[in-house]
């Protein structure tokens, strides 16, 4: 693979900066050797801090002679997966010349870092920021003769993901394949992303839509061949992929044939997907980062596919009609929040649908306000504290009503006779009770009849 490193990419602010200077790593090198004692593919050197168990997890998933997806001296990969012992690692695999074996061929060479779950939000939580950080450090060349015992190695937090950040896998193979990439993943399902081209890209992008403190428990590889003793959550691959076809035969693996001018497989897209696909499609990469970014209490998939419902929610409120907007929010009243984090997200939306309603009903006349009338103040009425939001807006209806037809207004304001929301938009009743009196002397004489004994029961109704 002589593809570069690429993806997503970013810089550090100052003040990020300050915070995260360095992190503390350990560090191992696997590749082949030839010593008295023999030759083969192991662990030559690496930090006193590694466990046995951590050193066994490396062995198995570094790649040995011919381990490479590129057949030249370019080739390199990536992987990244929790170690046993609940630590992560980060490895950066490349050639480094000719096999010492004999048996012919390029070398491999394995550089990996090992670190705590805690340090991973030092990158962002962004393995791909940790590679970029390897090479920043010279990890991306090999050093054939290395101490046995490897220092601590302290290792630049590196890039963030907020800022720019490039968008290469999406104008690549398309959102679709990102979504894809996405769903599966958040439904714990295993692929192998084949094709003539770097998946590393589109992995990155997957993973920066996801929420922060679900990547450290994505495990991936690019660039190395398939094997199942490597399988993880991802893999990218290049090349012939007859033998990774055969071998994963009878394992729940899937493998995919990727590229940008053939959609990917039919697949139920799940709320989380389809509001990263908005996301995408309003050019708004950075807001989706700010929100993936956020500490979410409850990264179960339910949990995701509850937070995502009431974002699309509330991007369809904002462009729906009042009756649309009403129902959904409707639904609002059988689906209660599960923490403090989803409750905020209901606020938001029913900011959202205040605001779309306030614009729809500024100018709106009588017969519109009426007919919504009822849905608005059951809302309120039968849910006072979900739906605070929205008792402003009913004062709002009513002084609209009161510029266009005093009369309804006043019977419309009855219906709040003893409510909460009645104390809450005292205000807007005295607005329509002061456009009704003035509205009385040039009413026709059967209206002025009628309505004057409406206006009476709205003053015994609400006597302050």
């Amino acid at each position: 693979m002589d593809t570069p490193l690429s993806g997503m990419t970013a810089t550090l602010t100052a003040g990020e900066a300050a915070a995260h200077a360095a992190v503390r790593c350990d560090q191992a090198v696997f590749t082949s050797v030839r010593t008295p004692g023999g030759e083969g593919y192991r662990i030559i050197a690496a930090g006193t801090g590694l466990t046995p168990e951590e050193k066994t997890e490396i062995t198995k998933r570094s790649p040995s002679h011919g381990g490479l997806c590129g057949g030249n001296a370019q080739a390199t990969g990536v992987a990244f997966y929790p170690l046993p012992t609940g630590r992560l690692c980060a490895a950066l695999s490349y050639t480094a010349g000719q096999e010492p074996s004999g048996r012919g061929g390029l070398r491999v060479y394995t550089r990996a870092v090992l670190f705590d779950r805690a340090a991973f939000a030092a990158f962002a939580h962004n393995p791909f920021n940790i590679f970029r950080a390897m090479e920043t450090c010279g990890l991306g060349t090999p050093e054939l003769t290395p101490e046995k015992t490897l220092p601590p190695l302290e290792l630049p937090a590196g890039t963030t993901s907020r800022a720019t950040a490039s968008t290469a896998a999406v104008e690549r193979v398309g959102v679709d394949w990102v979504s894809f990439v996405v769903q599966a993943t958040l439904t714990g399902q295993c692929l192998i992303l084949a094709g003539d081209d770097d998946a590393r890209d589109l992995i990155e992008a997957a993973l920066l839509c996801l929420p922060a403190s679900r990547r450290a428990d994505v495990s991936f590889a690019c660039g190395l061949k398939f094997s199942i003793g490597r399988a993880l959550s991802l893999a990218g691959v290049a090349g012939d992929t007859t033998a990774a076809e055969r071998i994963i035969r009878g394992h729940p693996l899937t493998l995919v044939r990727l590229r940008a001018d053939v959609p990917p497989p039919p697949f139920e897209r799940g709320e989380w997907a389809r509001m990263m696909a908005e996301h995408w499609a309003e050019a708004a990469w950075g807001e989706l980062l700010d929100f993936t970014a956020q500490p979410f209490p409850d990264g179960s998939y339910p949990a995701l596919e509850r937070i995502a419902a009431l974002r699309n929610e509330a991007s369809r409120a904002s462009v729906s009609g009042a009756a649309e907007i009403l129902a959904s929010a409707a639904q609002r009243l059988a689906q209660a929040a599960a923490d403090a984090f989803e409750q905020r997200l209901v606020d938001d939306l029913l900011r959202t649908i205040r605001m779309r309603l306030e614009d729809l009903w500024a100018q709106a006349g009588a017969a519109e306000l009426t007919a919504n009338w009822p849905a608005l103040l059951a809302l309120v009425e039968q849910s006072p504290e979900t739906f605070r939001h929205l008792a402003r807006l009913v004062g709002r209806v009513l002084r609209r009503l009161s510029e266009v037809s005093p009369g309804t207004a006043l019977e419309h304001a009855l219906d709040l006779a003893g409510t909460t929301t009645a104390r809450v938009i005292a205000p807007d009743l005295q607005t329509v009770l002061d456009a009704v009196e003035r509205w009385l002397p040039r009413a026709d004489p059967a209206s002025s009849t009628s309505f004057r004994k409406t206006r009476d029961r709205f003053r015994a109704a609400f006597p302050d």
